[in-house]
């Protein structure tokens, strides 16, 4: 990752393409990147709660879309306070600040 702070990290139909635990660790990265209130904007497809929402085409060689309540948790894992603040069958859109070390 290139040297920081950042006040924004923007991702859009990239994470979708790292597994689980890739995720987990990227946004930790990304958490570390960022400056005292810094936002990571995250645009992707994400596993949806009911099959008949999938809108996407998805090669499972290539995508592994994870479940919006997963990447919430590993948001907030990473220090974030994420927000999910659009949502479309199976594209989301999740704002989440850094949490400072009082929150």
């Amino acid at each position: 990752m290139p040297e920081g702070p950042f006040d924004h990290v923007v991702s859009c139909l990239a994470v979708h393409h790292l597994v689980g635990t890739s995720k987990a660790d990227l946004f930790r990265r990304i958490a570390g990147k960022l400056a005292a209130g810094g936002r990571f904007v995250l645009g992707d497809v994400v596993e949806p709660v009911d099959p008949s929402y999938v809108v996407t085409p998805i090669d499972p060689e290539i995508d592994h879309p994870s479940k919006l309540d997963e990447q919430v948790a590993w948001l907030e894992a990473a220090g974030m306070h994420p927000q999910v603040t659009w949502t479309h069958r199976d594209l989301v859109v999740i704002a989440a600040t850094l949490m400072d070390a009082t929150s």
